[in-house]
């Protein structure tokens, strides 16, 4: 995904990363894989280009790893996102069952 989006840019695109400090220089380094971006260019970049950001921190982490320890690292990825997603779901939940319970505990309707 990250080699695509930096296919896909816009020449107006490409002013808005010079713009956040990404030279043409540092874009075509990434593409040639002669170095990596930071995650916070890859931010800047996602933005700029309005994409998920998560993708590309995926790949960002599983290009600079060890070629034995990618798929390790990527399911690693996978089960940190999953477990970040339950986290909201349950604070949603908590704050959305909040709202039932009235100032002496009992039940209000809406």
């Amino acid at each position: 995904m990250f080699k695509q989006v930096l296919e896909n840019l816009t020449p107006s695109m490409k002013a808005e990363l010079r713009a956040g400090g990404i030279t043409d220089q540092m874009r075509s380094d990434w593409a040639h894989d002669r170095r990596y971006a930071t995650a916070a260019q890859l931010l800047i970049l996602a933005d700029v280009a309005g994409v998920d950001p998560l993708p590309m921190l995926r790949e960002l982490a599983t290009f600079k790893a060890h070629p034995k320890e990618q798929k390790l690292l990527q399911r690693a990825l996978g089960k940190a996102i999953a477990a970040g997603v339950a986290a909201m779901l349950v604070i949603c939940g908590v704050v959305g069952s909040a709202q039932l319970v009235g100032p002496s505990g009992s039940f209000r309707r809406r």
